[in-house]
């Protein structure tokens, strides 16, 4: 007669047991691998209506994630030019 065992399920901190998903074979030894992805992932161009890269061009800034723009080397840049740096009002 066989005897149940109950196995608790694993944890980041316990050892215990596991179901396989998706992606994911054992072999005959018990080994986990994941399968290798079939194509590689491309961050698309963001735009207004896509989530997606940028890259960082004049005048702007990346600090701890944070995009920013330097509007006084913006003022600097068009000094002289005949344009203004003045927000118009609604």
């Amino acid at each position: 007669m066989a005897t149940k065992i109950a196995i608790k399920p694993a944890t980041t901190s316990t050892i215990g047991g596991v179901i396989v998903g998706d992606n994911l074979t054992v072999d005959a030894t018990g080994k986990l691998s994941a399968a290798a992805p079939t194509s590689e992932y491309s961050l698309p161009t963001a735009s207004a209506s896509v989530l997606g890269g940028v890259k960082v061009g004049s005048y702007l800034t990346i600090a701890d994630g944070v995009l920013s723009v330097d509007i006084n080397e913006i003022a600097t840049a068009i000094a002289g030019t005949g344009l203004t740096t003045e927000v118009p009002s609604e």
